[in-house]
């Protein structure tokens, strides 16, 4: 699934991609595949490439292949990537906010809404000190 996916992104985008991160100029797209599912572990779009669609059309392109492959749905973890120093609270919902408008739903809601009410806005959050969980989506394709 990767080799296609990256060749179209590659291709439309001009862009370099690669399987895993290696730095901050390039797409990064790691996908999972097991039976039944697929899990996205890493979506990631430098910042000179943000504002395309890029990242829209890759999540696009994951479902499609998913549906071909015959499972029944996509699992992530929607945590924004930030190089190991955090992320505020804003942009983790803003995240979460935008996998909702791609049809996407929390697995457990009610913990992430819990993190939510106990979030204090100044501070950065590692992956670490977020609930294990909480930020765990899926759809049914």
């Amino acid at each position: 699934m990767y080799n296609k996916i990256s060749k179209i992104i590659s291709d439309k985008y001009n862009v370099a991609v690669r399987p895993s991160m290696q730095g901050e100029w390039h797409v990064t797209i790691e996908i999972t595949e097991n039976e039944g599912h697929n899990y996205i572990n890493t979506i990631f779009i430098p910042e000179l490439n943000r504002g395309q669609g890029i990242a829209k059309e890759i999540i696009n392109l994951i479902e499609e292949e998913t549906k071909n492959q015959n499972k029944q749905e996509i699992i992530l973890d929607a945590f924004p990537y930030s190089d190991n120093q955090g992320n505020a609270i804003e942009s983790i919902i803003s995240l979460v906010n935008w996998y909702k408008s791609l049809g996407y739903s929390m697995d457990n809601n009610n913990d992430y809404e819990a993190f939510l009410e106990d979030a204090d806005a100044n501070k950065l959050y590692s992956y670490e000190e977020v609930p294990k969980g909480c930020l765990t989506m899926y759809k049914e394709v």
